[in-house]
């Protein structure tokens, strides 16, 4: 037996497969907001698209989302310093979409055709985000606040580890995972009235009480 041996131990292979998304983590929407906590298996980026959903995509077999590098030329990375004019749209547009919004017709344009046009308008569009998840025991934290009523939407997005691996799903063969939610319905509209009593001259009715009421 030789006096001596010489051996080396080598470094452990980094396992750079990526994560995927566990859960959504879904809350009840509301008529015009949803919120996610989403899960993923391993610490990584979720690139995320919201948009109303497709006609038929009832689960993830028919479903269809953005590309990944789609969701990154219209979502900034949240250390970006500079965005591009894609970028910079998106992010007023999640940011300050409603208050943006058109709230009277255009010329000509009747109430029912103002909110068909928004609507229709609406359904065409995606906003895209970006989460930073740092551990898989830690949800991430997505809030929708531009939706609408009593409509079906879709979430979907892929997780993309710190070695640059993407998501991947086994049983639907994409990268990426969806999710359908469906906002509430509003409420009815209350039927309201005003009247009021006073002498043949009127002088027994107060304008103030008038005016506030019609104000109001």
């Amino acid at each position: 037996m030789p006096n001596s041996m010489t051996f080396s131990i080598a470094e452990a292979a980094e396992d750079t497969t990526a994560g995927t998304i566990t859960s959504w983590g879904a809350g009840n929407p509301t008529s015009e907001s949803a919120s996610f906590a989403p899960l993923v298996s391993q610490a990584g980026t979720l690139w995320w698209a919201i948009s109303a959903r497709g006609q038929g995509n009832s689960d993830q077999t028919d479903g269809v989302c953005a590309s990944l590098e789609t969701i990154k030329a219209n979502a900034a990375g949240l250390n970006a310093t500079t965005l591009t004019d894609a970028q910079q749209a998106n992010a007023d547009k999640i940011n300050t979409d409603y208050a943006n919004t058109e709230t009277d017709p255009n010329d000509g344009e009747t109430w029912a055709e103002f909110q068909q046009r928004k609507y229709t308008a609406h359904l065409q569009d995606v906003y895209y985000g970006v989460e930073n998840i740092y551990s898989a025991s830690v949800a991430g934290s997505i809030s929708a606040t531009w939706l609408w009523a009593d409509t079906p939407y879709q979430i979907c997005g892929y997780v993309e580890n710190i070695y640059g691996s993407v998501s991947s799903y086994t049983s639907t063969g994409t990268a990426y995972d969806i999710e359908y939610f469906t906002t509430t319905a509003m409420d009815s509209n209350w039927a309201w009235s005003i009247s009021g009593q006073g002498t043949a001259s009127m002088a027994a009715i107060s304008t103030t009480t008038i005016r506030d009421s019609v104000s109001y």
